[in-house]
């Protein structure tokens, strides 16, 4: 029985892990304000 909770301890744990490592990914590729700093748009015309 121990074994079980070790298991699905560790499996919960690598899947928070993985989940955390990947929304950290894709919310540094879509940083909005990253946008103006590369691609420069003047509005004053």
């Amino acid at each position: 029985m121990a074994y079980w909770w070790v298991v699905t301890i560790g499996m919960l744990l690598c899947l928070g892990l993985s989940g955390g490592v990947l929304f950290y990914f894709i919310s540094s590729g879509l940083d909005s304000n990253d946008s103006t700093r590369v691609d420069t748009f003047n509005q004053e015309k």
